[in-house]
Formats: structure tokens, C-alpha cells, sequence
């Protein structure tokens, strides 16, 4: 029995503090997490906290929202590795429904990145306002051709081609030809989920 409390004490204090420094390196809030997981925040702070002992299905929503796997929450420190699964990313589209953007890795606190998804249909056009400054956009062309707009500057990619710009001033991204585009996008600087789209932090509660 003894050996069984400890385990179970153990237990509890690894996924305490395996959480709270996931969620901290995401530069994720606990409600942010809360909301990503499906899950009250008055769950994760009890969690993190360690006063009360969570059921499989919580253990398995926060894993996922995370982007790792229940086992490494619970046992020791979490692997280095980040997975995120697509159906668990949060998304935003536009209301005419041509732009879908998808946040492929939220704000890293440690590595100051995040990588972004666009999703272009034929004619969209998405524009960016400024980024805090020292921000730095890299962009790739996956698929179909689009045109990236930069002040008086326009840059047309095609499929792998793939640019570096400023982020602190605004910028689009618009589709060139008849085919949807696909580009992917890493933003590095001052943490932020408003990196793409200003009201990102409402459309991500929503998702």
C-alpha cells in the first residue's frame, strides 16, 4: 500500500511539472490551454497544482493540446520532441471562407517562432498588419503560385520557392493563376497569435 501512494504521489508531482513547463515554453495562459484541450480552466490549475488526481480522458486532452503523447506527462520529464496532430490545431478562416489560416506550432516562449499554414483559394487576397518590431517572416511556396505583397514591393513564388522579409511593417498574401496556393509560414520574434490575423486570439476560442 505504501509503495502505491508513493507511486502515486510521484506520479502526480511529474505531471504537475511536466505541464506547467509545457505550457509555459508554448507560451500558453491556462485558460489558453484550457480552451485548446477542451477543459475547464479550474482543471488545469488543479492539476498543475497537484490537488487533484486527473482522469485518463483530462490526462489524454491536455497531451493532445500540447502536442505530446499521455505517457510523457506522467512519466519524468516530456520528450523534446513536439508532435501536433492536425485535427487538434487551432484555426482561423476568413468570412468569405477563400482563407484558412491554421497554427501549425503556437508561440514558443524558447525558441521566439511559430509556424502558420495559409491555405489560399483562387482570388483570395489576406492581408497582415505590422508585427512588433525585430519581427521576421520566412515564407515557402508548397503549392500553386501567389503573389507576396511588401509595401511598394510584389514578389511572385511558385511552388518551393520561398522568401524572407521584415514583419514589422504590413504585408499580404494574395494568389496568382487560377489554382489555390498553399504556403507555409515562420514567424520569429516577440511571441504573439496575432501573427496572421488580428483577431486571432477570439477565432482560436472558438476552434
Amino acid at each position: 500500500m505504501i509503495g502505491t501512494e508513493l507511486d502515486a504521489d510521484a506520479t502526480a508531482a511529474a505531471l504537475s511539472a511536466n505541464l506547467r513547463r509545457l505550457r509555459e515554453v508554448r507560451g500558453l495562459t491556462r485558460r489558453g490551454l484550457a480552451l485548446l484541450a477542451g477543459v475547464g480552466s479550474s482543471t488545469v490549475s488543479e492539476v498543475e497544482r497537484a490537488l487533484r488526481p486527473p482522469s485518463i480522458n483530462i490526462v489524454a486532452r491536455l497531451a493532445r493540446a500540447l502536442g505530446v503523447e499521455p505517457f510523457a506527462l506522467l512519466h519524468g520529464r516530456p520528450s523534446s520532441a513536439v508532435v501536433r496532430r492536425s485535427h487538434g490545431a487551432a484555426s482561423w478562416t476568413s468570412a468569405d471562407g477563400r482563407v484558412a489560416i491554421t497554427a501549425r506550432f503556437p508561440p514558443d516562449r524558447e525558441l521566439r517562432a511559430r509556424l502558420y499554414q495559409l491555405r489560399l483559394d483562387p482570388g483570395a487576397r489576406h492581408e497582415v498588419g505590422p508585427r512588433p518590431r525585430g519581427t521576421t517572416c520566412h515564407a515557402i511556396a508548397c503549392a500553386g503560385r501567389l503573389y507576396v505583397e511588401l509595401a511598394d514591393e510584389v514578389h511572385l513564388l511558385g511552388a518551393d520557392d520561398a522568401i524572407m522579409f521584415r514583419g514589422d511593417r504590413p504585408h499580404a498574401y494574395a494568389t496568382a493563376g487560377p489554382t489555390a496556393a498553399l504556403v507555409y509560414a515562420l514567424v520569429r520574434g516577440e511571441p504573439s497569435l496575432g501573427d496572421l490575423v488580428a483577431d486571432w486570439p477570439a477565432a482560436q476560442s472558438s476552434t
